[in-house]
């Protein structure tokens, strides 16, 4: 028998602390919610209306937000893709999981003092995932769209998702239109039954309405993880002519791509969409609905149309462990259960969401990293203090170095691996991480410093070494 299996029958009689179910839900009935996971990548922070964007339309977003928990310190685990989603998978940090960079990674080159250390090409097969719960307590389980955690053997289907449509090895399509091949390359169950102009993401949304429909009278887990907003940037003739003349008619203090704002404002339509079935077919008030990005928005690259985006007041964007790296949209929304028009300030992050959305719906796990907010989500519960921590001993092509980071309170440190050098910031009085001002409180720069130290060597954290190749100022 699979190992995984049998860890999942013993842990069905037993009650486990860390990511003990508490949250006692109002209603009987919602013993078995549904759960619809929706995964953006690359968005900034700023991208949305609910977070203060003045020219990308997102009406569905921001009315899940104002009916819902909106969170203004969400975070990824990685400032890169695929190890925020094994974190999400796993409940367990990039670092405990040696899977510290987007897959297959940037090759070293000569101008790099340092070499990265080896990680992970895959999603750890020894480690439990969220679908395997889920489905273990005899919920229907599926994911549509970017996988990026491994390919053949290491697919969705490989991990406790019943089906996999799009999910691949890769970490974004050839093109966002039908039929979404590059000679041999093809995004799985997509390069059929389409049309030409046909919009990845509305395929995306249809094959999940469609299979939802199917399974609305059994609990069903949906992962549902869009492509967009990654480059390269494409959007519909239509709506990038929109945002031309909108962003020529007027002034606006956000950040204006044409193109970009046409897939957020697809990205929008298609929540609407799915808002829209569950209605219809009665099941809204049964599922939770979450919206979530992998890592911060594209600030910096070389692509066409880019930078994609900015992240409005936080520094740098992907590839960096400033907060444009890092911090997220998060919105939580369950009709009837979270009370409308909640803002939370708690620190969340990608790796809390197998306890908190296994607990919400009555299924015990084993312990992991994360941490449970069920009850705060639907009762409002105080959340228990704890730091976060963040390891990428990576060089990004958006510039970022290697290093690590740890936020505490307001207060938050990053190591730079090349000279260990430190920054600290004060994230209460410069979220933008302007100041550093790890000289003028070196007591608590070396207090946290100690505890990034400490949780690397309980992690068994791997580090980079010296590039013996390193040519300064070579390319």
């Amino acid at each position: 028998m699979h190992i995984k299996k049998i860890a999942l029958i013993i842990l069905s009689g037993i009650l486990f602390t860390a990511c003990k179910n508490e949250a006692k839900n109002k209603k009987d009935e919602h013993e078995n919610p549904n759960v619809l996971l929706i995964i953006v990548d690359d968005m900034s922070v700023a991208d949305l209306g609910c977070y203060g964007n003045d020219f990308h339309e997102t009406p569905n977003i921001d009315n899940l937000a104002g009916k819902g928990m909106q969170f203004t310190n969400a975070y990824a685990a990685s400032p890169v893709c695929s190890p925020t989603r094994a974190s999400i998978m796993t409940g367990q940090s990039p670092a405990t999981l040696n899977l510290t960079d987007w897959i297959t990674g940037k090759p070293s080159w000569s101008s790099e003092k340092l070499l990265a250390p080896k990680f992970r090409h895959d999603l750890p097969a020894e480690e439990i995932t969220i679908a395997e719960y889920f489905k273990e307590s005899g919920y229907k389980t599926a994911s549509f769209g970017k996988w990026h955690l491994g390919g053949e053997g290491s697919l969705p289907t490989d991990h406790g998702f019943d089906i996999n449509i799009a999910g691949n090895h890769a970490g974004l399509p050839p093109s966002y239109f039908y039929p979404y091949t590059d000679g041999d390359f093809v995004l799985p169950d997509l390069n059929k039954n389409g049309e030409k102009g046909e919009f990845l993401s509305d395929r995306l949304t249809n094959e999940a309405i469609n299979w939802m429909v199917k399974n609305k009278n059994e609990p069903f887990f949906m992962y549902l993880s869009y492509f967009s907003v990654h480059v390269w940037l494409e959007t519909k003739l239509e709506l990038k002519n929109k945002y031309i003349n909108k962003s020529a008619n007027e002034t606006y203090s956000s950040y204006t791509n044409p193109v970009y704002a046409g897939m957020i404002e697809s990205l929008d339509q298609n929540v609407g969409k799915l808002i829209d079935s569950l209605e219809h077919h009665n099941i809204i008030e049964n599922t939770i609905i979450v919206f979530y990005s992998d890592n911060g928005g594209l600030h910096k690259d070389e692509s066409e149309n880019t930078p994609a985006t900015d992240n409005g007041i936080f520094r740098e964007g992907k590839g960096h462990l400033y907060e444009g790296g890092i911090r997220e949209p998060l919105i939580f929304y369950w009709e009837g259960q979270i009370k409308p028009g909640q803002k939370t300030k708690a620190l969340f992050s990608s790796y809390d969401f197998l306890p908190t959305l296994t607990s919400l719906c009555n299924i015990t796990t084993k312990p992991c990293e994360g941490l449970n907010f069920a009850n705060h989500i639907i009762n409002n519960d105080t959340i228990e203090e704890r730091a976060l921590f963040w390891h990428y001993p990576h060089y990004s092509y958006q510039e970022g170095k290697p290093s690590g980071a740890i936020r505490e309170g307001d207060y938050k440190l990053i190591e730079f691996f090349e000279d260990n050098s430190i920054e600290l910031y004060n994230l209460s009085t410069d979220p933008g991480e302007t100041e550093n001002i790890a000289k003028q409180n070196p007591e608590v720069a070396n207090e946290l410093l100690k505890k990034l130290h400490d949780w690397q060597e309980k992690t068994d954290a791997q580090m980079p070494t010296k590039n013996p190749d390193y040519v300064p100022e070579s390319k």
